[in-house]
């Protein structure tokens, strides 16, 4: 059966909670609607460019990862924790614990070649929900409202 106009608009984003440490709650990390997702390209681009204009530097990985992450983290409500301005604080996370968000986050919205494999296969087997699990920061179990769950130690 397939999903009306009303049906489509009433899913929820995909989300994955991702424990950083034994004693920790989880962090939620959601899939970006279309609009958070073009904000994300379009900083992505402006960043390219002026990279191009300082001498020949390029973008860092951690520079990407953080205009990824302020868009992605939020709190139990759907808030988001960051602005768009504050992938500073971002980068400023210990590697220990951006990494594994960063992961996430990339695999929740498509960015990373293994959720690229995973729609392929879920595609080619008929409708069922795309999983993100297979990281070795996220178990393979869903939990309550997400994809995945698992704990990091730092």
């Amino acid at each position: 059966m397939a999903l009306d106009r009303a049906g489509l608009e009433s899913l929820q984003p995909r989300e994955v909670r991702v424990i950083l440490s034994e004693a920790a709650d989880a962090v939620v990390v959601r899939c970006m609607d279309g609009v958070l997702r073009d904000a994300f390209e379009a900083r992505y681009q402006e960043m390219l460019a002026e990279s191009k204009k300082e001498d020949g530097q390029r973008v860092g990985n951690i520079e990407y990862l953080a205009i990824l992450l302020v868009r992605c983290l939020v709190d139990e409500d759907g808030a988001r924790l960051y602005g768009d301005d504050e992938t500073g604080d971002i980068k400023r996370l210990p590697t220990s614990t951006l990494m594994p968000l960063a992961e996430a986050a990339m695999r929740v919205n498509g960015l990373s070649e293994e959720s690229a494999e995973e729609l392929e296969k879920n595609s080619e087997s008929g409708p069922s929900a795309a999983s993100i699990s297979g990281s070795h920061w996220l178990s393979d179990a869903p939990s309550e409202n997400s994809l995945s769950e698992s704990t990091v130690g730092n």
